[in-house]
């Protein structure tokens, strides 16, 4: 007979049987589990919170994943690249701002013109007197000899997406060719590390036909992979993308922001150490009631500072416009 969630509580590690009920927990428990974490998050942060600008350079990408407004074959999207001076604008703004760091995020593409570019901008950042902030990278899987370069260039982090951990829900939400390879993205990982990067990875929860057991595995996963930062992320579905039409295959998006509130906090149990970032919005829509990003346990809260011109023409990252229409029950 599973435990009590007060019970698997006291242990120090969760096995997946543990995790599964964690996850499954009812509106009383889920307040156990979020007190624990703020209680652990407090003690290693003292509920410090970093600011973390999200700066979409792209979004050309030479995937096609199926629940993606970037994919490839969304043909009616308008695609762009920022210029340099967009860019720069947008990490003054950062700068000035007291923001941590500045993340480069684009659509994943070995266009050798492109990371160039995308080189040398980091070289430029990175030796500017102007600017004190840390660039973090997120442009997909590259090679090996990429990543050797840029650690050159002082960027010391790399965000590479999971998604999700499960091989065969990886290929349900993508094409089965070369180009979607799961065990090929975490050789990729591997090769972050072994060129002296911290690594980063995240989960989008919600996805087309995923279950409570695959996001139980995904946790054992970012554990077993010891990442330094993870992003936890409620899925969107977009139009334009094949996902869009699976709705009766997924969770209700309350409970996709339900879970993902449940597996920062738990992730935050399990690995104590680890920076976990995150855009939801927790903020109710009549503005009296708030959620903390602390009280669950999360350290980094993502903000998108790109140009807002280019906002339509990229990948939902920011939920505020969801979760206002939703009660949050525990807050």
């Amino acid at each position: 007979m599973p435990n009590s969630v007060h019970e698997i509580l006291k242990k120090s590690e969760f096995s997946k049987e543990d995790l599964i009920s964690l996850l499954s927990c009812d509106e009383n428990e889920k307040k156990l589990i979020f007190d624990r974490a703020s209680e652990v998050n407090s003690q290693l942060t003292g509920n410090k919170i970093s600011k973390f600008g999200l700066i979409n350079i792209s979004n050309i990408c030479n995937k096609d994943c199926f629940y993606c407004k970037n994919r490839t074959g969304n043909y009616d999207l308008i695609r762009f690249r920022l210029k340099e001076k967009q860019v720069l604008d947008s990490i003054k703004f950062a700068h000035i701002n007291h923001f941590d760091s500045v993340i480069f995020h684009s659509g994943g593409t070995d266009n050798l013109k492109y990371l160039k570019w995308i080189y040398r901008l980091t070289e430029k950042v990175s030796h500017s007197k102007r600017f004190k902030i840390d660039i973090i990278l997120s442009i997909g899987e590259q090679s090996d000899d990429f990543y050797k370069k840029i650690r050159k260039s002082k960027i010391e982090t790399y965000l590479l997406r999971i998604k999700t951990s499960n091989l065969d829900l990886y290929k349900q939400n993508h094409p089965d060719n070369k180009f979607h390879d799961l065990l090929k993205k975490i050789k990729t990982i591997n090769a972050i590390k072994k060129n002296g990067l911290k690594a980063g990875s995240g989960i989008l929860v919600g996805l087309p036909f995923q279950t409570i057991e695959h996001l139980a595995n995904d946790i054992l996963f970012l554990c077993e992979m010891k990442f330094d930062i993870c992003e936890i992320e409620p899925f969107i579905e977009q139009e334009n993308t094949p996902a869009y039409f699976l709705k009766k295959n997924m969770f209700s998006f309350e409970k996709r922001l339900e879970l993902s509130y449940l597996m920062i906090a738990i992730i935050r149990l399990m690995m104590k150490n680890i920076k976990i970032a995150s855009s939801i919005n927790y903020q109710s829509k009549d503005n009296k009631r708030r959620f903390n990003i602390e009280d669950i346990g999360m350290d980094i809260k993502i903000i998108n500072i790109t140009p807002e011109i280019y906002n339509s023409y990229c990948q939902v990252k920011d939920t505020e416009k969801y979760v206002a229409d939703l009660e949050l029950k525990y807050c």
